[in-house]
């Protein structure tokens, strides 16, 4: 469309004749020979990240930029396959029927690409395209779980947490409330009737719940995934509730509800506010005490789980030092 003879641009400045460009670039990417296309060959083979996708543009310059006078210039290219990936993400969005994406001011994620987008001076909400990211998620929390958390501010840190994270040379300390034991130590620890454990570590495999979408179970049969807590007693009467004791956990290992499935099974008790593994879920928490078996159960009246992360420690993506958060 033109009004008034002017070109008419896209929300981003560009005109109509670089969108229609940027249109021929893309059949020749998605279909190859317009006069014999090939979309299912083309497409099963374009990567779905943006580096490899941008090293696939440039490997097959030959085809997209057919019949071009020239090839583009590096920067241009790398503009090129941005507008591209851009483009392909938008057109997929309609396909797949995604639900709305959560709203900025909603997530920790959100707010900090809020901030990054206010100290670079736009005064717009953030982008959802992975084109414009300027941060990054290295781990994840569960949504009811509080404490610390760290993001990446380039690609290329975000990369080398990661590998951290997955090589297991980041070290997670988090803070639990649960309801005061009776027995002299959690149920799988060896103890005399005199000894109270203080500190151990638990051993257990995990899986997810035959009967729950939402919920893990334990693996009695040894499948699924092995977990391994460390704990330890920090107040057995915690000064603001004598009934309560606070637990130091180390997950070892990084699953999905391990803490939580830990301690309402081997702990005693769910930790404090746990609805999904305390007494609104199908797991209460037991333990024997004088041969007899008690079910103790979370209190639903707690605002929120009483779980968070408290000390982080991780290297420095660039020199390599550990840092420690807390």
């Amino acid at each position: 469309e033109k009004s008034n003879g002017a070109m008419v641009h896209d929300d981003e400045g560009h005109s109509e004749q670089d969108q229609m460009m940027i249109h021929h670039y893309l059949q020749r990417l998605i279909c190859g020979d317009q006069k014999n296309p090939n979309t299912t060959k083309y497409m099963v083979s374009i990567p779905r990240k943006l580096g490899p996708f941008t090293r696939y543009i440039q490997r097959n310059q030959n085809r997209i930029f057919r019949g071009e006078t020239a090839r583009p210039d590096p920067n241009k290219l790398q503009h090129i396959a941005e507008r591209l990936y851009r483009r392909i993400e938008q057109l997929q969005g309609s396909f797949l029927n995604a639900p709305e994406p959560t709203k900025p001011e909603e997530s920790a994620f959100g707010q900090l690409q809020m901030i990054q987008e206010y100290n670079n001076g736009k005064k717009r909400a953030p982008s959802t395209s992975r084109v414009d990211q300027n941060v990054f998620v290295v781990h994840r929390l569960d949504c009811e779980t509080s404490g610390l958390m760290v993001f990446a501010r380039t690609s290329a840190a975000a990369s080398t947490l990661g590998a951290a994270w997955r090589e297991g040379k980041a070290t997670k300390i988090y803070h639990a409330l649960v309801p005061r034991w009776q027995s002299p130590s959690p149920p799988q620890q060896k103890a005399t009737e005199t000894t109270l454990t203080t500190s151990g570590e638990i051993q257990f495999n995990m899986a997810p719940s035959t009967t729950e979408r939402l919920k893990w179970q334990i693996a009695e049969d040894g499948s699924g995934k092995p977990s391994i807590t460390q704990w330890k007693i920090l107040e057995s009467h915690y000064q603001k509730n004598p009934n309560l004791t606070l637990l130091q956990l180390r997950p070892i290992t990084g699953r999905t509800h391990q803490l939580r499935l830990c301690c309402a099974t081997y702990m005693g008790s769910p930790i404090m506010g746990d609805s999904l593994y305390g007494k609104h879920g199908a797991l209460d928490a037991l333990h024997t005490h004088n041969n007899t078996v008690e079910i103790v159960q979370s209190d639903p009246s707690t605002p929120r789980l009483c779980l968070h992360a408290y000390e982080l420690s991780f290297p420095h993506p660039d020199e390599n030092r550990i840092m420690t958060f807390a």
